[in-house]
């Protein structure tokens, strides 16, 4: 007998997709933090140092209470090591493009990441294009010159080059990291994966000596909240994986770019003009198509 529509069951199902939205929710006010943080003083490569630093404290301290903290085995142990090297693309290039060009738009950019998803996965031959993709990614593109064509003179291109190579980082992760984490604890190859990210960006920041701790009290909630955000989102996020199913997952987490616009608006009074509203609806429509029309497994 099917147990899927007992009340245990939907209220496992209810669960999870309130987890994976707050989670979304949660992400979308991270690069506004980053911004009051960079307002107050510091920079890109100390937001990401600290905030790398704070979920490696928080989740290997969880991990170690509940008797998981342990060695990984070698094929785990590599995968974590590119892992860190695309997650250094997302955070210092995601973190980093508010620095030059307006929230908003930094978000817009970044989250054309999962058509990029769809590109590769054609290209490596794990996945194959269909008239509906083609729409889809034609339609996005289309969003994102109406978003940024009225005024791309006027951005500076770092911020828009920074974007580009956060989405490209998250795209590399979400299509092979599914095969790195196989039968592995992925919360665990995080931590590690992390790590790897801390020690890096640690001798970066003192060759360069580009450490700059926020000043003001402003500064200091900036840095206080990128780093709650991250870790209370991305342990969510974990947690939903086991109770939502992944093409729905990925439809929910459309809720972060949108987040990530009213904040910026609500905080920062970053405006966006009607042709720019429509691009980013067009983008996000786009998205959630691939999303929810993505074979289930």
């Amino acid at each position: 007998m099917s147990l899927a529509g007992t009340p245990a069951s939907r209220l496992t199902a209810g669960l999870g997709v309130g987890l994976a939205a707050f989670s979304a929710a949660t992400f979308g006010f991270g690069t506004t933090f980053a911004l009051l943080a960079y307002r107050g003083g510091s920079n890109p490569v100390t937001v990401v140092v600290l905030r790398t630093a704070a979920f490696v404290i928080v989740v290997g301290l969880i991990l170690m209470a509940l008797g998981r903290l342990r060695r990984l085995p070698r094929r785990a142990l590599i995968g974590t090591f590119w892992m860190a090297a695309t997650l250094a693309m997302v955070s210092l290039g995601y973190q980093g493009s508010v620095a030059f060009i307006p929230v908003s738009l930094a978000a817009l950019v970044f989250y054309s990441f999962p058509l990029l998803v769809g590109l590769i996965a054609v290209v490596a031959g794990r996945d194959r294009m269909t008239a509906g993709k083609a729409a889809a990614l034609l339609s996005a593109f289309l969003g994102l010159a109406l978003t940024l064509g009225p005024e791309f003179g006027a951005l500076d291109w770092r911020g828009i080059a920074l974007a580009l190579v956060a989405a490209v980082g998250m795209a590399l992760t979400m299509t092979f990291g599914g095969e790195a984490t196989r039968n592995e604890d992925a919360l665990l190859m995080a931590v590690y994966t992390n790590v790897w990210m801390l020690i890096a960006l640690a001798v970066f920041a003192a060759a360069g000596r580009s450490v700059a701790l926020p000043v003001t009290n402003l500064g200091v909630i900036g840095a206080v909240g990128l780093c709650t955000t991250y870790v209370v989102a991305y342990v969510c996020w974990y947690l939903a994986l086991s109770l939502v199913r992944p093409v729905r997952l990925a439809a929910l987490f459309n809720i972060e770019p949108l987040v990530t616009l009213f904040v910026a608006w609500l905080v920062l009074g970053e405006q966006l003009s009607a042709l720019q509203l429509m691009g980013a609806a067009l983008v996000l429509a786009s998205i959630l198509s691939m999303s929810l029309s993505a074979p289930r497994r």
